[in-house]
């Protein structure tokens, strides 16, 4: 499950509810006197938090503005029409899963002229409306000053499932990682069990499906001369 950001529908809504706090607040202060010092605290935490929302909400955020709010964020966020959506933590499994599957594409790939990334950089969708963390992803993509933060590229794509991504992995994300015309693969794993899906892209540039659920099986994947054993996966 995602966490949407909260949104405001303009600056100034968010600006009026600031100010509605502020005369809420001053009125119940000279109502409790007691508590004035737990009041002030409480209001200074709601600016805080305000002033949080305001910069990752008010006015629909478009794609540049996210991209340039994103590099400073305290934490990550997916961008999916002009809303933002808190990544969660990950459990250990899974992020160990996602180390698993990188270092063995890396080992295998990384001086053929790919290049692999896990979690911390974005991936752009087509509509350009769109970005999104892959767990894991290969691209042969050149490293440039303009693309440090989001990669447009990718050929396979990664995700690890987790109770609170499940729908958000094999429905929304595979919508719209099978637009973006360089993928040829996409690999959705199951930690807690062995059950892998592939996504592929056939002859014709049509995607198929496969699955995968047995440890001592291998995953195809011609386009990087490539086979990947599940052992490689469930360690």
């Amino acid at each position: 499950m995602r966490l949407a950001v909260p949104q405001a529908n303009s600056k100034r809504e968010v600006t009026n509810s600031r100010s509605f706090m502020v005369v809420e607040c001053r009125s119940n202060l000279s109502k409790c006197n007691g508590r004035r010092s737990v009041a002030i605290a409480e209001v200074s935490v709601y600016f805080r938090v305000m002033n949080n929302a305001s910069l990752a909400s008010g006015l629909a955020m478009t794609a540049e503005e996210y991209l340039r709010y994103e590099i400073t964020a305290d934490c990550r966020h997916e961008y999916v029409n002009g809303q933002l959506f808190e990544m969660p933590g990950d459990k250990d499994d899974h992020n160990m899963m996602a180390g698993s599957v990188a270092l063995f594409l890396h080992k295998k790939l990384a001086h053929t002229g790919w290049s692999v990334y896990i979690k911390g950089v974005k991936v752009s969708v087509p509509d350009g409306n769109s970005y999104y963390y892959p767990d894991v992803f290969l691209t042969d993509e050149e490293r440039t000053k303009a693309n440090h933060y989001v990669k447009y590229r990718p050929t396979l794509i990664t995700e690890i499932i987790s109770g609170t991504s499940h729908i958000t992995d094999t429905v929304d994300k595979y919508i719209a990682y099978t637009t973006i015309p360089s993928l040829q693969y996409y690999l959705i794993i199951e930690p807690e069990t062995v059950y892998v899906m592939l996504y592929f892209r056939n002859a014709e540039s049509k995607w198929e499906a496969a699955t995968y659920v047995r440890k001592t099986d291998t995953i195809s994947l011609p386009a990087l001369n490539l086979d990947l054993p599940l052992s490689e996966v469930y360690p």
